[in-house]
């Protein structure tokens, strides 16, 4: 009875989230169901290469594809869609047809490539496409009828077997005897008949469609698909022998004009692999679009055995009018039983028929004489066998086994008790699993597959026991497998960031193999981040530290540890602002400290000072100390002592001008001729102050004038009238030469001449500076002094602005140069700083050089202002000068004849900086130039540095 079906049409299509599984047509109604692939395209990767391992291992990886198959079933056929599946089958049953499963992809390209056919049905245990009931086919919507073709015994079959030279080796012999030894019985009872094409090319094909009529196309070759084309191509050869990709599209070019060709077989690589933008790409789909009703293609490369069971019972099924999809079942289910358990999924099935039915062949009449064993060894002979037999053998002990598979299954198809033929038929088989086993072994190790490799070779262990190659290729492969699992293991504790843990795994993995590749270099990763968490620790440690040594004001060591958690990690928690805090509070510990040593000194100045009896100099010290530290205590009460001693002297002061106007009136007195008024006056004075000096002698004057009368008073009178009338000559003559000196002291005239106090004096009221100042001689280092005249609180004043860049001096130098033979010289400069720079570190903004007029030896006296003028000093002494005030500097002679250097307040009665000068009187009497200076350290840029000087003057006291 003819195999029927009922259709269940299932259509995958794409939605926005995921697909959608709709029936289009079923015996139980529609119905539709949303699903999510289970897999990634890497685990489709994963399980075809098991596949292509482990073909004859049941095992793991037989388990392993029940659960591939479970989850795309239950992916795709799930909810109301399997319900409806349960009922259509139901219903099917009952109807005693089948239930033919025609998947649709069309719509869904990327899913042409998932194995479909390995679909499992765990309610029923067991894969679709192994039970004749639920054939599954991918079925092409294509708008061209297809009606079965009647034809009459034998099949027609072309067979076309492809081995390009610059391919793969491909024995087209051996592929050929293959086939015969498959087909060979159907032949012999007249049910089919291949027909060879000598010459595989495309040329040779269409000669040969010409010559006759073929039911079948068969290919036995490469098969590959263009990445490039997006196109699946066979290789046919061209008249080189070498290959000549020819695509689907082509092929059925020549195919399609052959009305009687219904049914294409592939036995070659990627005849099933289409793209994944367009579904009809792939070599099958192409030929379909031709018009071929069907075409069977593989997923895989099939091995020859495999090859050999699916021809001989496709055929001898289709002979028998088996709906192709039916009998490519019978096939599937001849390959599960015949020790293969997995390349039963290998063909895959494209239709286009809605019946399947695409030949009707005509069943031979019963009476048709048929061949019986006893007529059928009268057609082979004996010699046949016995050459069969000889070349069988040959092939056993040459070790070629599928060979001599083959020899012996062709000798059984004539005579099943010749000799010893089944024995050897099994060893061979025997012997061609294990080369089998040791090649998927092999292929296994070569591509790191190692549970595959050990699941072989075990087999190969137990089975050749005394072969000590496989056992240490087996010890081996163990060890591999150990040495991938510890670095999945490493790659996980990784991703976990557990870095300790990933350097041990790594410590076992080198002492199994110190070369182990570690090609995502996680151990480097590992000893990184551990040492990063290392760092962290550490960090935190002195972190820890650092806020300790601040809550205890240990400010430098905090600074100390802070400095080295930055110099580990920059940007550590809060380190930078700690850093900055602990930096202001050493800066102002430091402003305390150096206010401390300016007190100190300050109170070792008051102390001398009041030692030497300058009492207002001491108490001036006294009251700049204050200003710093108001709290100060004074500790050996100098403040009181100098008050006290202030107090004395304004007290005496006053007793001696008290004293003084008194003397005046008795002189007066005297002069008025109030003698005896006079020398009461005297006796007063000298109670006050016994030894009060009579210098115009009151006293005597007094006394003569009372003893000697009128006429001694009358010519003393005359007299001191003349004595006054002289005196106020010679005044006048003095002050006449003093304002000539003066004058000629401006140009060195008195100096040369006559030795005035006054050797030079500059207020600044000129327009300009004149010839009084020069270049500079012998200094090329150095630029002249830029200089303005101006007016500042009221006074006429020069102002030495300059723009100064690294390292760059500016001077300008008085054109006279000065001698002086005896006398003390003091040198004196009113000055102002204005306000200075508080965006560079400047080295002298007012500086003054004495010069011997041979330039052999200088001294500098220097205002310094450093660490971003802030840090003002005078010959090295700190010193505070306010912005915008006047000061006095100073050099004078001291009492042992040395020189010291001072700056004053504008007032001249506090010192607030004094600096002993390596200088004597002698420098002077040989001769000096004097030169005014600005200059600037290395502070990385151009800065402006200003002061203005009111007036300056060199005399002699």
């Amino acid at each position: 009875m003819a195999i029927q079906y009922h259709d269940f049409d299932l259509l995958i299509e794409q939605t926005r989230d995921g697909y959608k599984a709709r029936i289009l047509g079923s015996p139980a109604g529609e119905a539709s169901v949303h699903f999510n692939l289970p897999f990634q395209p890497a685990d489709v990767e994963d399980f075809y290469s098991q596949i292509g391992l482990t073909r004859l291992i049941e095992s793991t990886q037989m388990q392993k594809m029940r659960i591939f198959g479970q989850e795309l079933f239950e992916a795709a056929i799930s909810g109301n869609v399997r319900d409806k599946f349960r009922e259509s089958l139901s219903e099917a049953n009952r109807d005693q047809k089948g239930l033919r499963i025609r998947l649709r992809l069309a719509d869904v390209p990327e899913l042409a490539n998932m194995p479909w056919e390995f679909m499992y049905d765990a309610s029923q245990s067991r894969f679709l496409t192994l039970s004749i009931e639920t054939p599954l086919v991918r079925y092409l919507d294509i708008p061209r009828d297809i009606q079965p073709l009647t034809i009459s015994p034998p099949l027609q079959i072309l067979v076309v077997i492809s081995g390009p030279k610059d391919f793969p080796t491909l024995n087209v012999q051996h592929e050929w005897d293959n086939l015969q030894e498959a087909l060979g019985r159907l032949e012999t009872r007249g049910l089919v008949k291949l027909t060879q094409l000598k010459k595989p090319t495309l040329q040779a094909l269409q000669h040969q469609l010409r010559k006759g009529e073929f039911h079948i196309f068969h290919f036995i070759g490469h098969g590959i698909f263009s990445e490039q084309k997006q196109d699946g191509q066979l290789l046919f050869e061209n008249e080189l022998r070498r290959g000549d990709p020819v695509s689907g599209r082509d092929l059925g070019i020549l195919l399609h004009d052959h009305k009687h060709l219904r049914l294409a077989v592939l036995n070659s690589c990627e005849g099933a692999r289409t793209s994944m933008e367009d579904q009809f790409s792939g070599t099958a789909q192409s030929l379909m679009l031709q018009g071929i009703p069907a075409v069977i293609a593989m997923q895989f490369r099939i091995t020859d055995i495999a090859a050999i069971t699916l021809a001989r019972e496709f055929y001898a099924a289709l002979a028998d009018s088996y709906p192709v999809d039916a009998a490519l079942t019978e096939a599937r289910k001849a390959l599960k039983t015949h020790d293969n358990e997995l390349e039963w999924g290998t063909p895959v099935l494209y239709m286009r028929s809605p019946d399947g039915q695409v030949f009707d062949v005509e069943v031979l009449d019963t009476a048709t004489p048929v061949m019986e064993a006893d007529s059928f060894q009268n057609t082979v002979t004996e010699t046949r066998l016995s050459s069969l037999y000889t070349e069988g053998l040959e092939s056993f002990y040459l070790r070629k086994w599928a060979d001599a598979v083959s020899k012996f299954n062709a000798i059984l198809s004539i005579d099943s008790s010749y000799k010893d033929v089944s024995q050897k038929i099994d060893e061979a088989q025997r012997q061609l699993k294990l080369t089998s086993l040791d090649q998927q072994a092999q292929s296994a190790e070569a591509s790191g597959e190692w549970q595959a490799a050990i699941e072989a070779l075990d087999i190969l262990v137990k089975e050749s026991p005394g072969k000590s190659t496989f056992s240490s290729r087996l010890e081996n492969a163990r060890k591999q497998l150990r040495l991938d699992n510890l670095y999945i293991e490493a790659r996980h504790l990784s991703k976990a960031g557990k870095w300790l843990a990933v350097v041990e795994v790594f410590r076992e993995i080198h002492s199994l193999d110190t070369q182990y590749p570690d090609p995502e270099e996680l151990l480097f990763s590992a000893e990184e981040g551990a040492a990063f968490e290392q760092l962290q620790s550490e960090l935190d440690l002195l972190y820890k530290r650092a806020l300790q040594e601040i809550d205890t004001n240990n400010w430098i060591a905090a600074q100390e540890t802070l400095q080295d958690i930055q110099s580990k990690q920059a940007d550590y928690r809060q380190s930078n602002q700690l850093l900055l805090r602990v930096k202001k509070e050493i800066a102002l510990v430091e402003k305390k400290e150096k206010e401390q040593e300016k007190i100190a000194s300050l109170y070792v100045q008051a102390e001398n000072l009041a030692a030497g009896k300058q009492w207002e100099r001491s108490l001036g010290k006294i009251e700049e100390i204050l200003t710093i530290q108001p709290d100060f205590d004074d500790p050996k009460q100098i403040s009181s002592l100098v008050r006290s001693e202030i107090e004395k002297v304004k007290r005496e002061s006053e007793k001696q001008d008290q004293l003084a106007r008194m003397y005046a009136e008795a002189v007066k007195m005297n002069k008025t001729g109030e003698y005896q008024q006079a020398l009461e006056k005297w006796n007063e004075i000298r109670s006050l102050d016994a030894k009060y000096p009579d210098k115009q002698k009151v006293q005597n004057t007094a006394r003569k004038n009372l003893a000697g009368g009128v006429a001694t008073v009358a010519s003393s009178y005359r007299f001191g009238r003349r004595k006054y009338l002289w005196v106020g000559i010679v005044m006048i003559f003095l002050v006449g030469i003093a304002s000539i000196g003066m004058i000629l002291s401006r140009n060195g005239v008195l100096n040369s001449l006559f030795g005035p106090k006054i050797l030079f004096y500059d207020d600044f009221n000129e327009p300009v500076l004149n010839s009084v100042y020069e270049q500079l001689p012998n200094a090329a280092e150095e630029q002249s002094l830029d200089y303005s005249l101006e007016t500042l609180d009221g006074y006429s004043v020069v102002r030495f602005k300059n723009w100064l860049s690294d390292s760059e001096v500016k001077s300008l130098q008085i054109a006279e140069s000065f001698k002086v033979k005896s006398a003390p010289v003091r040198f004196e400069v009113r000055f102002n700083p204005l306000v200075q720079s508080r965006s560079t570190s400047i080295d002298g903004f007012l500086e003054f050089l004495f010069f011997s007029d041979d330039y052999s030896d200088m001294y500098r006296l220097d205002l310094f202002a450093g660490n971003f003028g802030t840090d003002i000093r005078f010959l090295g002494y700190p010193i505070m000068l306010e912005d915008n005030s006047w000061y006095r500097l100073v050099v004078a002679e001291t009492d042992d004849q040395k020189y010291r250097a001072s700056i004053y307040d504008d007032s001249l009665q506090n010192e607030l900086v004094g600096v002993d000068l390596d200088l004597n009187r002698s420098f002077f009497q040989s001769g000096m130039k004097i030169r005014i200076v600005q200059s600037m350290g290395g502070a990385g840029g151009i800065f402006p540095v200003d002061v203005a000087i009111d007036w300056l003057k060199l005399s002699t006291d």
